[in-house]
């Protein structure tokens, strides 16, 4: 009996990271984290530590399941409004992340170089939160390094938090809470 313990015991350790695995392959994020969400809030722009512009700004992101992870594509549209002199910036980013085998850790499923100024992905998911990383560095080197920060609240909406720091732009915030499209 005690060989056969043994036996059982040792199956289920082997069979235990598979199952782990699988499992998290399977279902990478909670089903409510995949849709389309909509909404705003403001941008801080802090060179120094101090705020000198707060701008408007729209969210759209969508988060779809794709192969063993899933997809997040989104499009800010931040807005500069001045007499005679009124402007828009959109920024659009569509990224793959893939399992990397660590539970909760997933990586862009795209090669990048980041000393030729290729951004770097990759997404940690824990405590209802869902963190996209991008490392990235200009035509003299320096980096930046932007965190867009997502959790799930009651009533099919989302929180987002952005920081920017590194040496090669002005750090920023963003906060605004977006809704579930219909």
């Amino acid at each position: 009996m005690r060989k056969f313990a043994c036996l059982v015991v040792a199956a289920l350790l082997f069979a235990a990271p598979a199952l782990v695995s699988s499992a998290w392959a399977a279902d990478p994020l909670p089903k409510g984290f995949y849709g389309s969400f909509a909404g705003t809030g403001l941008s801080e722009t802090q060179p120094n530590g101090k705020v000198v512009k707060v701008k408007a700004r729209d969210f759209d992101v969508t988060i779809s399941e794709h192969g063993d992870g899933f997809t997040v594509s989104w499009n800010t549209t931040e807005y500069t409004i001045k007499p005679y002199n009124s402007s828009l910036e959109r920024e659009k980013a569509t990224v793959n992340f893939v399992p990397t085998g660590r539970p909760g850790i997933f990586k862009s499923d795209l090669a990048a170089d980041v000393t030729a100024g290729e951004p770097i992905y990759w997404a940690i998911f824990q405590a209802n939160s869902l963190a996209v990383y991008r490392l990235v560095t200009d035509e003299k080197g320096r980096f930046e390094i932007a965190v867009w920060n997502r959790s799930m609240l009651k009533g099919d909406k989302m929180q987002l938090e952005f920081h920017r720091y590194g040496t090669a732009s002005p750090a920023r915030t963003v906060k605004g809470t977006l809704a579930r499209k219909p």
